[in-house]
Order: C-alpha cells, then sequence, then structure tokens
C-alpha cells in the first residue's frame, strides 16, 4: 500500500502539471482493510494539493443492503447518516474513522457501484453475476416481483445515502450497454428508463 501510495501520490503531480485532476484509489468493494488506509495517506494528501478526487467501487450481493447497518430490514429498508457497511456503506466508516480525522475528506465519486455476486460468502444463487441474475431472488425474498424496478429502487437507497454525504460527487453504475460476458450488469432497456424517470424528478443538488 506503502507503494501504491507513492506511485498515486507522483501520478497525480504529473498530471496536475499538465492541467489534468486525478482520480486515485479506485479501490474493489470491500477493500482495502481499514487498516491499510493509513499508510495511503501520502496519495490522498497529494489529491488534495492539487485539486484530485478518490475513487471507489461499491457493489454488493444478492441486494445492495447486504452487509450494511439496513441489511435484512425488507424492500425499503431507509437510511440515515449514521448507516454504515462493509461492502456498500463502507466509504463512510473510510472517511469517518480515517479521512476526516486527518483532514483529508476530498471529493469522492464511485466509478462503480451496483450489485454484484462476484462478492464472496453471500447468499443467493451461487452462480448468479449481474442484477439480472437476482431477480427471481428478489421475487421470492420481497424486493419486488418486477426485477428492474426492485433494481432501481435498489439504486435509488444508494443515491439517497450519496446525497447526505456532502463530499459525495456521485457514482457511476455498472452497467450500460454492457460488453460481452457483462450483459447481466446491463441496465439498458426497462431499467433504464426507471432510472431515467427517477432522475428527472430527483436532480443533482
Amino acid at each position: 500500500m506503502k507503494r501504491l501510495a507513492d506511485f498515486e501520490a507522483e501520478r497525480t503531480r504529473l498530471l496536475a502539471a499538465e492541467g489534468i485532476r486525478s482520480i486515485i484509489g479506485n479501490f474493489a468493494t470491500g477493500g482495502p482493510d481499514l487498516g491499510m488506509w493509513q499508510h495511503f495517506l501520502p496519495a490522498m494528501q497529494a489529491a488534495k494539493e492539487y485539486n484530485g478526487w478518490l475513487g471507489l467501487h461499491e457493489y454488493s450481493a444478492p441486494t445492495i443492503y447486504h452487509l450494511s447497518t439496513r441489511d435484512n430490514q425488507g424492500r425499503y429498508p431507509g437510511i440515515s447518516p449514521e448507516d454504515t457497511g462493509w461492502l456498500t456503506l463502507r466509504y463512510r466508516q473510510v472517511y469517518n474513522q480515517i479521512l476526516k480525522p486527518a483532514d483529508l475528506a476530498i471529493p469522492l465519486v464511485f466509478t462503480e457501484l451496483g450489485v454484484d455476486g462476484l462478492v464472496t460468502d453471500r447468499p443467493g444463487p451461487p452462480e448468479a453475476r449481474g442484477w439480472q441474475d437476482f431477480q427471481g431472488y428478489w421475487r421470492d425474498n420481497g424486493y419486488g416481483l418486477w426485477g428492474p424496478g426492485a433494481y432501481i429502487e435498489q439504486l435509488v437507497w444508494f443515491d439517497e445515502a450519496m446525497r447526505q454525504d456532502s463530499y459525495v460527487l456521485g457514482g457511476c453504475i455498472f452497467s450500460l450497454a454492457g460488453s460481452d460476458g457483462w450483459q447481466s450488469y446491463d441496465i439498458l432497456g426497462p431499467a433504464a428508463a426507471v432510472l431515467q424517470q427517477y432522475l428527472s424528478v430527483h436532480t443533482p443538488a
């Protein structure tokens, strides 16, 4: 992690010299271990100095709530600024426990987010990958009879969490028009139409 921090700090400086802002980190969901973040602070300092951002991936499965403090609370579990998690909402532990005390709460972008069956030690269908593979699980467990709507409801929950934290700039759902091998993650079609309707009403602050 120390070597990565040195690399990211230098990359941030070199890009800044060319007038380019950096997104550092882009760590996978569930990582790194919270104890490793102290070794990454030099990169955070460089990003702060050169007006950069932190990038993270946050996924969970079989629902986006899994391993958060709102897990097992049903279809509309609500969200408060005090909620955290180990996959989704993990970012709040990082910021509250490590980055804010170090005065390094730089802007955050979720460069990937959603439901991903590749997370380990989870319930649900074992071979499932993207959200489309969980539609039957959601139907059978009270998360909505129509898969596209059930997924957007879960993304709305994460959107509400992001809106509660002023340092969060936004997030990128994986994926739209997914390439070969990633079709089960694709929201193109009915899910995107529901998302568009939601965003037309809930515009960015």
